[in-house]
């Protein structure tokens, strides 16, 4: 993360279009507050938002945040624990809503609260996941198939945890 970068602002892809809009939008606002006499610009960003859903974007990213336990969402990063900032980068990686996600040991420093819900989150979510866990039970939550690499070999199980232990144990017998 960038130093003095907000938790919200750092969620989202500064490239990202509707983002820029969402902060042109606040500073629009801010300086309306200010007094400044700006509403044809607020009211053409207020359309821009309605056509783009920028609405929904920015409460999803609070929402999520909020379900993993970050709320101080003007908080800059840099003042956030490890543990904290773990978490905005999962609801950053969550928020973006990729194919393809890669994560290494998801359940660590995670109460047990916010894996029930990261649980269910992964398993309704339509993406594809590469997970590095010793978490026998996040695993039997979230995957309904696995690809096991074993000697150079692929083996591929079309079911959760337990039927690959199952079918693996049958492979190998």
């Amino acid at each position: 993360f960038e130093k003095g970068q907000s938790i919200l602002d750092a969620v989202f892809d500064e490239k990202d279009p509707v983002h820029k809009l969402l902060m042109n939008y606040e500073q629009a606002m801010l300086k309306n507050l200010a007094g400044e006499e700006n509403h044809e610009e607020v009211q053409e960003l207020l359309m821009q938002m309605d056509e783009q859903n920028a609405w929904e974007l920015e409460t999803q990213a609070k929402q999520v945040l909020g379900k993993l336990g970050v709320h101080a969402l003007d908080q800059e990063v840099s003042e956030l624990s490890g543990g904290q900032q773990k978490r905005v980068a999962l609801a950053q990686a969550l928020i973006h809503r990729p194919d393809l996600l890669i994560l290494d040991e998801p359940t660590n420093h995670l109460d047990i609260e916010t894996i029930e819900w990261l649980e269910n989150y992964l398993s309704t979510a339509n993406m594809a996941l590469i997970l590095v866990t010793h978490d026998r039970y996040f695993l039997e939550k979230v995957t309904n198939q696995i690809i096991e690499l074993e000697k150079g070999s692929l083996f591929n199980y079309q079911g959760d945890y337990a039927y690959f232990l199952e079918k693996k144990s049958e492979r190998r017998a």
